[in-house]
Protein backbone atom coordinates (compact mmCIF):
# COMPACT_ATOMS: atom_id res chain seq x y z
CA UNK A 1 0.00 0.00 0.00
CA UNK A 2 1.56 3.22 -0.96
CA UNK A 3 0.01 6.27 0.45
CA UNK A 4 0.68 10.00 -1.04
CA UNK A 5 0.03 12.15 2.17
CA UNK A 6 1.61 15.42 0.72
CA UNK A 7 1.52 15.70 -3.20
CA UNK A 8 4.15 15.23 -4.96
CA UNK A 9 6.35 15.72 -1.86
CA UNK A 10 5.90 12.99 0.96
CA UNK A 11 4.85 9.09 0.34
CA UNK A 12 4.11 6.53 2.85
CA UNK A 13 4.54 2.99 1.79
CA UNK A 14 3.26 -0.38 3.64
CA UNK A 15 4.29 -3.90 2.60
CA UNK A 16 4.52 -7.68 3.80
CA UNK A 17 5.99 -10.39 2.95
CA UNK A 18 5.58 -14.08 3.25
CA UNK A 19 8.00 -17.06 2.57
CA UNK A 20 7.82 -20.61 2.56
CA UNK A 21 11.22 -22.08 2.42
CA UNK A 22 11.58 -25.75 2.26
CA UNK A 23 15.04 -26.80 2.89
CA UNK A 24 17.58 -29.42 3.58
CA UNK A 25 17.70 -29.72 7.05
CA UNK A 26 20.80 -30.21 9.55
CA UNK A 27 21.47 -32.37 12.10
CA UNK A 28 23.55 -31.62 16.14
CA UNK A 29 24.28 -34.05 18.39
CA UNK A 30 22.58 -34.71 21.66
CA UNK A 31 25.27 -33.74 24.34
CA UNK A 32 23.48 -36.05 26.86
CA UNK A 33 22.77 -39.29 24.36
CA UNK A 34 25.13 -38.90 21.27
CA UNK A 35 21.91 -39.21 19.38
CA UNK A 36 21.65 -37.52 16.02
CA UNK A 37 18.93 -34.66 15.88
CA UNK A 38 17.23 -33.51 12.87
CA UNK A 39 16.65 -29.98 12.40
CA UNK A 40 13.57 -28.08 10.43
CA UNK A 41 12.37 -29.08 7.46
CA UNK A 42 9.77 -25.80 6.76
CA UNK A 43 10.97 -22.48 7.54
CA UNK A 44 8.13 -19.45 8.00
CA UNK A 45 9.07 -15.80 7.35
CA UNK A 46 6.64 -13.06 8.46
CA UNK A 47 7.98 -9.55 7.05
CA UNK A 48 6.29 -6.42 7.45
CA UNK A 49 8.14 -2.98 5.75
CA UNK A 50 7.69 0.37 6.02
CA UNK A 51 8.84 3.25 4.01
CA UNK A 52 8.69 7.46 3.48
CA UNK A 53 10.25 8.88 0.48
CA UNK A 54 10.23 12.78 1.36
CA UNK A 55 11.23 15.57 -1.46
CA UNK A 56 12.98 17.74 1.27
CA UNK A 57 13.96 20.53 -1.03
CA UNK A 58 13.86 20.88 -5.02
CA UNK A 59 17.28 19.60 -4.77
CA UNK A 60 16.72 16.97 -1.93
CA UNK A 61 15.27 13.54 -1.93
CA UNK A 62 15.85 11.29 1.02
CA UNK A 63 14.57 7.29 1.80
CA UNK A 64 13.65 5.75 5.35
CA UNK A 65 13.30 2.04 5.43
CA UNK A 66 12.60 -0.11 8.50
CA UNK A 67 11.94 -3.61 8.50
CA UNK A 68 10.97 -6.92 10.74
CA UNK A 69 11.77 -10.13 9.85
CA UNK A 70 10.39 -12.99 11.96
CA UNK A 71 11.95 -16.58 10.74
CA UNK A 72 11.05 -19.97 12.61
CA UNK A 73 13.51 -21.05 14.99
CA UNK A 74 15.22 -17.57 14.66
CA UNK A 75 14.92 -14.24 16.93
CA UNK A 76 13.65 -11.34 15.43
CA UNK A 77 16.01 -9.30 13.30
CA UNK A 78 15.68 -5.44 12.89
CA UNK A 79 16.82 -3.89 9.81
CA UNK A 80 17.02 -0.12 8.38
CA UNK A 81 18.03 1.58 5.15
CA UNK A 82 18.33 4.91 4.08
CA UNK A 83 19.12 7.01 1.05
CA UNK A 84 19.60 10.74 0.30
CA UNK A 85 20.25 12.23 -3.35
CA UNK A 86 21.35 15.70 -3.69
CA UNK A 87 21.62 17.78 -6.79
CA UNK A 88 24.50 19.69 -5.95
CA UNK A 89 24.25 21.36 -9.44
CA UNK A 90 22.49 21.69 -13.02
CA UNK A 91 24.98 18.86 -14.00
CA UNK A 92 25.94 17.08 -11.00
CA UNK A 93 24.02 14.38 -8.73
CA UNK A 94 25.60 13.29 -5.29
CA UNK A 95 23.85 9.61 -4.31
CA UNK A 96 24.42 8.04 -0.15
CA UNK A 97 22.89 4.98 1.16
CA UNK A 98 23.25 3.10 4.41
CA UNK A 99 21.66 0.56 6.48
CA UNK A 100 21.98 -1.72 9.43
CA UNK A 101 20.96 -4.90 10.59
CA UNK A 102 20.54 -6.33 14.24
CA UNK A 103 19.28 -10.10 15.15
CA UNK A 104 20.51 -11.13 18.57
CA UNK A 105 22.36 -12.92 19.94
CA UNK A 106 25.02 -11.91 17.87
CA UNK A 107 24.56 -10.48 14.37
CA UNK A 108 25.43 -7.12 13.80
CA UNK A 109 25.79 -5.73 10.13
CA UNK A 110 25.94 -2.35 8.35
CA UNK A 111 26.76 -1.29 5.22
CA UNK A 112 27.71 2.29 3.38
CA UNK A 113 27.83 3.69 -0.02
CA UNK A 114 28.26 6.75 -2.41
CA UNK A 115 27.94 8.16 -5.28
CA UNK A 116 29.08 10.98 -7.64
CA UNK A 117 27.80 11.53 -10.87
CA UNK A 118 28.58 14.53 -13.88
CA UNK A 119 26.44 15.02 -16.94
CA UNK A 120 29.78 15.84 -19.44
CA UNK A 121 27.50 15.90 -22.46
CA UNK A 122 23.68 15.70 -22.94
CA UNK A 123 22.36 11.82 -21.84
CA UNK A 124 25.82 10.78 -21.28
CA UNK A 125 26.73 10.87 -17.44
CA UNK A 126 29.94 9.04 -16.12
CA UNK A 127 30.23 7.73 -12.11
CA UNK A 128 32.12 7.22 -9.15
CA UNK A 129 31.16 5.26 -6.16
CA UNK A 130 32.61 3.76 -2.95
CA UNK A 131 30.75 1.11 -0.74
CA UNK A 132 32.14 -0.29 2.36
CA UNK A 133 30.12 -3.30 4.41
CA UNK A 134 30.55 -4.86 7.68
CA UNK A 135 29.66 -7.73 9.75
CA UNK A 136 30.09 -9.92 12.52
CA UNK A 137 29.39 -13.17 10.75
CA UNK A 138 26.74 -15.50 10.95
CA UNK A 139 24.98 -16.77 13.93
CA UNK A 140 27.06 -19.92 15.10
CA UNK A 141 25.00 -22.39 17.46
CA UNK A 142 26.17 -25.60 16.50
CA UNK A 143 27.83 -27.92 18.93
CA UNK A 144 30.76 -29.51 16.72
CA UNK A 145 31.84 -28.60 13.19
CA UNK A 146 29.98 -25.56 11.55
CA UNK A 147 30.88 -23.60 8.15
CA UNK A 148 28.71 -20.34 9.35
CA UNK A 149 31.20 -17.78 8.45
CA UNK A 150 32.92 -15.65 10.05
CA UNK A 151 33.10 -11.81 9.84
CA UNK A 152 33.31 -9.82 7.15
CA UNK A 153 34.32 -6.41 5.42
CA UNK A 154 34.32 -5.35 2.19
CA UNK A 155 35.25 -2.10 -0.18
CA UNK A 156 34.57 -1.53 -3.30
CA UNK A 157 35.60 1.89 -5.21
CA UNK A 158 34.95 2.11 -8.67
CA UNK A 159 33.97 4.42 -11.47
CA UNK A 160 31.10 4.06 -14.65
CA UNK A 161 29.19 5.05 -17.64
CA UNK A 162 25.74 5.70 -18.58
CA UNK A 163 23.76 6.74 -20.94
CA UNK A 164 19.89 7.88 -20.58
CA UNK A 165 18.06 7.88 -23.12
CA UNK A 166 13.92 8.72 -23.93
CA UNK A 167 13.42 4.70 -24.66
CA UNK A 168 16.35 3.18 -24.33
CA UNK A 169 19.49 3.41 -21.50
CA UNK A 170 22.58 1.33 -20.20
CA UNK A 171 24.96 1.58 -18.04
CA UNK A 172 28.63 0.23 -17.47
CA UNK A 173 30.89 0.33 -14.33
CA UNK A 174 33.67 -2.01 -12.71
CA UNK A 175 35.23 -2.16 -9.54
CA UNK A 176 37.48 -4.00 -7.37
CA UNK A 177 36.26 -5.24 -4.17
CA UNK A 178 38.56 -6.03 -1.21
CA UNK A 179 36.89 -9.23 1.08
CA UNK A 180 38.52 -9.31 4.67
CA UNK A 181 37.25 -12.27 6.87
CA UNK A 182 37.75 -12.44 10.90
CA UNK A 183 40.13 -15.60 11.68
CA UNK A 184 37.63 -18.55 11.81
CA UNK A 185 36.76 -20.30 15.04
CA UNK A 186 37.63 -23.82 16.25
CA UNK A 187 34.61 -25.24 14.93
CA UNK A 188 35.05 -23.47 11.54
CA UNK A 189 38.79 -24.68 11.17
CA UNK A 190 38.21 -27.11 8.72
CA UNK A 191 36.96 -24.30 6.24
CA UNK A 192 39.40 -21.74 6.99
CA UNK A 193 40.19 -22.14 2.78
CA UNK A 194 36.35 -21.27 1.93
CA UNK A 195 37.27 -17.78 4.12
CA UNK A 196 40.60 -16.76 3.26
CA UNK A 197 40.66 -12.87 2.29
CA UNK A 198 40.02 -12.38 -1.26
CA UNK A 199 39.84 -9.35 -4.65
CA UNK A 200 37.62 -9.25 -6.79
CA UNK A 201 36.70 -6.93 -9.89
CA UNK A 202 33.26 -6.16 -10.06
CA UNK A 203 31.67 -5.54 -13.43
CA UNK A 204 28.36 -4.56 -14.42
CA UNK A 205 26.47 -3.63 -18.02
CA UNK A 206 22.68 -3.14 -18.36
CA UNK A 207 20.45 -2.15 -20.94
CA UNK A 208 17.05 -0.93 -20.75
CA UNK A 209 13.80 -0.30 -23.22
CA UNK A 210 11.02 0.88 -22.83
CA UNK A 211 8.16 0.20 -25.21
Amino acid sequence: MRWEYQPTTGFAEASFLYANDEIAPGYEMDPNTGDLLRGREILHTYSPTLKFENVLTPRVRALNEFQLTLTSGRESRYAYRGAVNVALAERWVWRTSGGYTHEDPTLRAWFAGSTLEFEFAPKWLVHVAGHYYHDTGEIENALLISSAAPGLATWQVGGGLRYAGERSSFSISVAPVFASYQPVDVGTRPFTNLYKDRTWISAQVAWAVEF
